[in-house]
């Protein structure tokens, strides 16, 4: 009788443990799947940057040095082509991650291993042809792989959030990966967007003294004067009024110095909030609950980074 009696206390407890995790699971899945989105999304910004770079770098070229300025390299058009391809990559290592996350909170709903399979698959390919753009070894999870599909049969017949508990480790994984891999790929981009940053305060100060430019509106923005009306005469914004020179070279200094800590910023957001993922899901397999804060947190970090926000 008494062993009745705790195995039905114990399927009490197995029941509401497997409900918790079940919720937990979901909004797991949920904020791992906007995380994702969120990074895809804070690019961007960075495509036209890239984009831009070389007419950037040809246009600067000829107001500086005129008929004797030289074409960009090939040497650099075939850097810039593969930064561009490696953002591609990134943006599809991003997209095939918010698909392993979908797949993970399927697991909370029926039987989606196959499905869940099929994404670990499809973002170890993506993970593996970005850390190669970026002259990185791919993480060797091919071993964790296995050892999943291997149970995948045997997930069948078991509760979902037993399912969900042994799978979430392959994920944090991937997650942990891909934050060691922007780590690395920081220092490229940001020397990348160091001569952007400079390249565009160079030539916004060449195009303004050869007049083609007004600064009338980065004095607007700046509001370097609150409560006072800017004078209508147009000349004193341009590089007729000698005075203005200093205030504009500062001016146009100090937004090339923001939009590098900006982008410096993205990449910290994205990479902590890899990090941040990785950590709840090692408390979700420990105690298979989940306090997503800090994950939220930096999600609304990267969207207000995307959009143009300190």
């Amino acid at each position: 009788m008494k062993a009745l009696i705790f195995a039905g206390l114990a399927g009490l407890c197995l029941g509401g443990c497997s409900t918790a995790s079940l919720e937990a699971a979901r909004a797991l899945s949920t904020a791992g799947g906007q995380a994702a989105n969120a990074a895809d999304a804070s690019l961007t910004a960075v495509d036209p940057v890239v984009g831009h770079y070389v007419e950037r770098e040809a246009v600067l070229a000829a107001i500086t040095n005129g008929r004797d300025a030289t074409p960009p390299t090939q040497e650099l058009r075939d850097q810039i082509k593969r930064l561009q391809e490696n953002l591609a990559r990134r943006r599809q290592m991003m997209r095939s991650l918010a698909s392993a996350y979908e797949a993970f909170g399927a697991l909370a709903s029926y039987d989606a291993s196959a499905r869940y399979g099929a994404a670990l698959t499809e973002l170890d390919g993506a993970i593996g042809a970005f850390a190669t753009g970026i002259g990185r070894t791919a993480p060797d999870l091919s071993n964790e792989t296995a050892r999943i599909s291997v149970l995948f049969t045997w997930f069948a017949n078991a509760r979902r959030s037993q399912a969900l508990l042994r799978n979430s480790p392959a994920l944090r994984a991937r997650a942990t990966a891909i934050a060691a891999l922007l780590e690395q790929e920081k220092a490229l981009y940001t020397d990348l967007f160091e001569d952007q940053s400079l390249q565009g305060r160079d030539l916004t100060m060449a195009l303004w003294n050869a007049g083609f430019l007004s600064a009338r509106d980065l004095f607007v923005d700046q509001r370097l004067a609150p409560g006072f009306a800017l004078v209508e005469e147009g000349e004193a914004f341009t590089n007729a009024n000698p005075n203005a020179r200093v205030v504009v070279l500062a001016l146009a200094d100090m937004r090339a110095q923001a939009e590098l800590q900006r982008f410096r910023d993205q990449l910290d957001a994205n990479i902590e909030a890899l990090e941040k993922l990785a950590a709840e899901h090692e408390k979700f397999e420990k105690t298979r609950e989940v306090s997503l804060e800090e994950v939220m947190a930096q999600i609304a970090r990267l969207r207000q980074l995307a959009e143009g926000g300190d």
